[in-house]
């Protein structure tokens, strides 16, 4: 409501006042510049704007992140907006009592695959490594070892390091030490998998990487070792405690991450819970299990929480002991709304692809008649 107040008019000067905004409130002048575009960007969405009005639920940051993303498609025309516009409402929208709003990651994500596929000549973000390494004395003998690494090397690491825990018998950290130290060897295989519409155009969901376009999914496609079939996998039932790979498949693509509200651990590094405890005749099936990262898991063994799946849609309803509850989405590109909108992307994909064709059949037949009109239109000698 502040903001709102405080906006100023479209032609005023963007140094003053944000130097005045800033002198006002304390707020650093970048941080009111990005303010002011946020708005500035959602006068252009009305649909979103209105929901915004209406429940006031979107922070600065969340709509900070919506400009700054959009702004790398440069000048949108009316018919992207439109669509933006519809896609982002739908997304933010609550659909039940006491939803999770999306977390700003998946809102990040979201946006990202939502301009590559409206541009595909564009970047959504760097993706070459940033990758560094140090050593950090934390006092006495004691020293801190850090590594910052892309998302899918770190869940190479990580597969690793709990492979080689698992196999020794050892913590965490005794594994990680072992295999920097060279006393223990690398043996994890690492899986990614990728989650695809079997509809022509169709984009894909690679895991750790995000949505990627139609040509990089069937390059990527047609070097995949496997192929299984989700639609089995969600009916499929396993006699065993453990998770078979193709069932665990279907459990990461639906739920995304781990399904504690808020929590954005991914759901490959998570943990398979049985919503009815196994020993207790719970089945290793979709329908009875959840991503659950190793700290919510021990939250909901401890019954500090309790929750309630729906078999369908997977969308959760969380019970807590304080009596409060939330209700939580599936965010995996096999959530039902994600399945929906990937369809819909290949379908506009072919109709613009469609259209484009029969525009360029256009273009070379009025290019001949012109041609022709000309050649009837010289004067004989």
């Amino acid at each position: 409501m502040l903001w709102r107040h405080l906006h100023p008019d479209p032609d005023e000067d963007i140094e003053l006042i944000s130097q005045s905004l800033s002198d006002l409130t304390g707020t650093r002048q970048s941080r009111i510049r990005n303010i002011i575009f946020a708005f500035e960007r959602l006068k252009e969405l009305p649909h979103l704007e209105a929901r915004q009005e209406e429940l006031y639920h979107l922070d600065l940051d969340r709509l900070i992140t919506i400009d700054q993303t959009l702004s790398k498609l440069g000048e949108i025309d009316a018919e992207q907006r439109q669509l933006i516009d519809a896609e982002l409402t739908a997304y933010l929208t609550p659909k039940r009592p006491n939803q999770k709003l999306p977390s700003h990651r998946n809102l990040r994500r979201k946006l990202r695959e939502l301009i590559v596929r409206l541009d595909p000549t564009i970047a959504a973000r760097d993706p070459r490594r940033k990758e560094s390494y140090n050593l950090e004395p934390t006092g006495g003998e004691w020293a801190a070892v850090c590594l910052d690494v892309g998302l899918e090397t770190a869940e190479i690491i990580d597969r690793n390091i709990r492979s080689v825990a698992t196999e020794k018998d050892i913590s965490l950290a005794q594994a990680a030490v072992a295999l920097l130290t060279g006393e223990a060897e690398a043996k994890a295989k690492v899986v990614l998998n990728m989650y695809r519409c079997d509809l022509p155009d169709a984009p894909a969901f690679v895991q750790s990487l995000g949505w990627v376009s139609p040509e990089v999914a069937d390059d990527m496609q047609s070097r995949a070792t496997t192929v299984r079939d989700m639609e089995k996998a969600a009916q499929d039932e396993s006699g065993n405690y453990v998770t078979p790979p193709h069932i665990r498949a279907f459990v990461e693509g639906l739920d995304g991450t781990c399904r504690w509200p808020g929590c954005t651990r991914p759901a490959m590094a998570s943990q398979m819970d049985h919503r009815h405890d196994f020993a207790d005749g719970g089945p290793t099936a979709a329908a009875n299990l959840s991503c659950l990262c190793q700290h919510h898991h021990n939250i909901k063994t401890d019954g500090r929480a309790f929750y309630i799946k729906d078999p369908i849609s997977g969308d959760i309803v969380w019970l807590f002991e304080d009596s409060t509850w939330v209700y939580d989405e599936a965010s995996g590109p096999l959530a039902a709304k994600n399945r929906r909108w990937a369809q819909t992307v290949a379908q506009a994909t072919q109709r613009r692809r469609h259209n484009a064709h029969e525009g360029a059949q256009r273009l070379k037949e009025e290019l001949e008649n012109e041609k022709r009109d000309s050649e009837e239109a010289v004067p004989e000698e």
